[in-house]
């Protein structure tokens, strides 16, 4: 007995002082991704953000809520979960699956020569190496002899919810600029892709000479607020400044569009009435001239 509770003792120094291995379910993972149409011109793309936004149940078992979202993108749900004991992630597309049928996302003990089934596309593993995040090693895997990986507890660089999302036409390809966990963004030892290292992606171009820092863009804004919340038809949005001009979306939990409205010269926006059942919303706010996006969810009783 003493000895296995100096076998525990040990692990968990070890592990304390080499920090916590993230995990693809960790609620606080942010994915900022830039989206291109036909190719890698990123002067015709879009930027799209991918986080935890709470946990929904389905059919007794709990799963993360993962909230896909941007400027001229189809906004998606997925509910996702992690089994640690078969090193899997799991996943249920709502918009896609109506009969709520998870079906693996990721898969950590694939091997070289393996044939991953997505039910969406067959690929096969063709090489596995391995990168180091802020002090610990993470396997890397390449699918189809492409130099593109799927990093382990992150995701496809395609995207977080590749290889199961086909709402995203075949034309448009993503590229993960800037993953970022607990608010720290940690470089990677190899750089994977074209670009990604999380070293210096996470500084990108979006649009002709316009240079933009991806983790403040796409941060949520703690300084705005809606009151009161959960709302009533007397519910304002209140941002941090005056914005001379600007767009208000709010989608319900399955990406129904309710509210999708331009503005101008306004701090406050009335849009409680416009919301008729009770449910979970989330609200986008885009600054025109700055090209910031604000984001968030509220209640509605």
């Amino acid at each position: 007995m003493k000895r296995i509770n100096f076998l525990l003792f040990f692990t968990l120094i070890y592990s304390s002082s080499f920090g916590q291995k993230i995990h693809f379910t960790d609620s606080a993972n942010i994915w900022n991704m830039y989206y291109v149409n036909g190719g890698d011109d990123v002067l015709t793309g879009y930027p799209v953000v991918n986080k935890y936004v709470g946990d929904t149940v389905i059919h007794g078992i709990t799963y993360k809520t993962l909230f896909c979202h941007g400027t001229g993108f189809h906004n998606s749900i997925a509910y996702v979960r992690e089994d640690f004991v078969s090193s899997k992630v799991y996943a249920i597309y709502p918009i896609k699956d109506t009969d709520t049928v998870e079906k693996v996302l990721y898969d950590y003990t694939l091997q070289v020569g393996d044939t991953f089934n997505s039910g969406y596309d067959k690929s096969i593993v063709s090489m596995i190496d391995s990168v180091q995040i802020n002090t610990l090693w993470y396997k890397v895997w390449h699918f189809n002899g492409s130099s593109i990986g799927t990093i382990e507890g992150i995701g496809s660089l395609l995207g977080p919810n590749t290889p199961l999302d086909s709402i995203v036409s075949p034309e448009e390809r993503g590229h993960l600029r800037c993953f970022i966990n607990s608010g720290n963004t940690f470089p990677l030892s190899t750089k994977i892709d074209y670009y990604f290292d999380n070293n210096s992606s996470c500084i990108s171009t979006f649009g002709v000479n316009e240079h933009v820092d991806v983790k403040s863009v796409f941060s949520e804004n703690t300084q705005l607020s809606i009151l009161p919340n959960p709302i009533n038809k007397a519910s304002k949005l209140v941002l941090p400044e005056s914005l001379a001009s600007g767009m208000f979306v709010v989608q319900n939990i399955i990406g129904q569009t309710i509210v999708n409205s331009n503005f101008q010269n306004k701090k406050e926006i009335i849009f409680g009435d416009k919301i008729k059942l009770p449910g979970i919303y989330f609200y986008r706010v885009t600054d025109n001239q700055s090209k910031a996006i604000y984001s968030g969810k509220f209640i509605s009783n």
